[in-house]
């Protein structure tokens, strides 16, 4: 058995898959499972069945997966048939719930294969209704700490505000603010920031920020209505979009638009 690393389809000087010929000489593309850009090289990930039942869990076996668009084979390559000639690989199970740690190369090695089976959901090969999905622990981690910091900054920011930007705010995160005390806006907008820390940043940070609260003023008092037709219309007479991004464009692009807004608004 002669086995070799393939000289194309190179990533980082690491070869895709690896060249293994069979008794009759027949090379198969083998995947890479060191190079990254095949497999990750660390990280926990769970596969859990979608539907699990206490008298019949759900339950697959296979050894390989084929790529029909490169011809890299996805499996644990163990050795070659003495009768056949041709390669074995090992024979996987997914049962009910499995974990896999991808810095233990026999762990990356199931997951590599199993992550295009398809039977999963996601796979790049998936067929049908799948049976399993995955959990990737890493990726879990990192979105409850982005998420964490995103509701402190924005709490941070909201419990600052105050006057014409309290205001503002409101309006802009479509809150009544007409009739309400200082202390009761500034609750719902904190309340608002902890509840959509992203959607309450998304605004914020705009660089169009200003033009996007002279729109939701105007939308506030009358000034532009949104017509079933012919989309959102300043004063009933002028045309800004069919849709609100559109409609902020409009008022971004002119700036004699955006200055008698706001002088309407004063």
């Amino acid at each position: 058995m002669e086995t070799k690393p393939a000289e194309k389809a190179t990533v980082a000087e690491l070869p895709l898959y690896i060249e293994v010929a069979n008794k009759n000489g027949f090379l198969y593309k083998i995947a890479n499972y060191d190079n990254p850009k095949v497999c990750p090289q660390s990280g926990i990930i769970i596969i859990e069945a979608l539907k699990r039942d206490n008298f019949k869990q759900p339950r697959i076996s296979f050894k390989k997966v084929l790529d029909p668009a490169t011809g890299i084979t996805y499996g644990i390559h163990i050795g070659t048939d003495n009768k056949t000639g041709e390669l074995e690989f090992q024979r996987i199970t997914l049962g009910d719930v499995v974990q896999f740690d991808c810095s233990n190369v026999n762990d990356r090695k199931l997951w590599c294969t199993i992550s295009r089976h398809e039977s999963l959901m996601g796979s790049p090969f998936q067929r049908g209704i799948p049976k399993f999905k995955t959990v990737d622990k890493n990726k879990e981690a990192v979105k409850v700490i982005s998420n964490a910091q995103s509701m402190v900054r924005a709490i941070s920011i909201a419990q600052e505000m105050a006057g014409v930007e309290l205001y503002d705010m409101a309006i802009n995160l479509g809150l009544s603010a007409d009739h309400n005390d200082v202390g009761l806006l500034l609750a719902s907008v904190i309340e608002m920031a902890a509840k959509k820390p992203d959607g309450f940043l998304a605004v914020y940070d705009n660089i169009n920020r200003n033009v996007i609260t002279v729109f939701n003023r105007a939308r506030a008092v009358g000034l532009i209505k949104l017509d079933p037709t012919n989309g959102y219309i300043w004063k009933d007479t002028y045309p800004l979009g069919t849709n609100e991004t559109m409609a902020i464009k409009t008022i971004v692009s002119n700036v004699t638009l955006l200055m008698n807004m706001d002088l309407c608004l004063l």
